[in-house]
């Protein structure tokens, strides 16, 4: 019997088939990537945060602070920052310094004596533990999270790695109870312009 061959428009038919399968897998590829970035993204931060509960216990319940160093270099003791899979790297984030002071995350600034904006130390003791931020996606590499970034142009910043929003349009927080989950756009510019930053920052 004689095989019978593919003809050219056959075979153009299939090539096109598979650009158009192709051409619709890859946004959803695309999209799976950014979960998973997120993912690590929250352990990340749940590392962080149970790193910062250590450093709390052996110093009467206050948060690292943003002295001497800065509170990463305060909390080296607690937690890695050596290995290439560094807890302080957001996937997304802008890439690291190797010092002790650079980090994708920022530290609720009411939770860190600065003489400027927070003379007097609130301990992590709360009411409503589970509203308020410990840590979450910085504005770039800053240390301290702090009220003024919770606006357009630092949460919706054209550097998709220097953007506070930057997991899908969401940014990861880490809570002062030790739960991690996602805020939105709309809701990190509430917070910013509303009296929710009260809940949201102070304990």
């Amino acid at each position: 019997m004689k095989q019978k061959k593919f003809t050219l428009i056959e075979l153009l038919v299939v090539v096109a088939i598979i650009g158009v399968l192709a051409s619709l897998m890859l946004p959803v590829l695309g999209e799976a990537r950014k979960k998973a970035q997120s993912a690590v993204c929250k352990s990340n931060l749940k590392q962080m945060s149970t790193a910062a509960f250590m450093y709390a216990e052996d110093n009467d319940n206050y948060a690292p602070q943003s002295g001497g160093g800065g509170w990463p270099y305060r909390m080296r003791s607690y937690i890695d920052r050596k290995s290439k899979s560094s807890a302080y790297q957001c996937p997304n984030g802008v890439p690291l310094q190797q010092n002790y002071w650079s980090t994708s995350y920022g530290l609720n600034y009411v939770l860190s004596k600065e003489e400027t904006w927070n003379p007097i130390l609130p301990s992590l003791a709360s009411n409503h533990a589970s509203e308020t931020m410990f840590f979450m996606d910085a504005f770039s590499s800053e240390l301290l999270m702090v009220t003024y970034r919770m606006q357009d142009e630092e949460v919706f910043h054209p550097d998709a790695q220097t953007r506070i929003a930057r997991h899908l349009s969401k940014a990861n927080v880490a809570y002062i109870d030790g739960h991690v989950s996602p805020l939105n756009s709309a809701s990190l510019l509430k917070i910013g312009t509303s009296t929710l930053k009260q809940i949201f920052f102070t304990p």
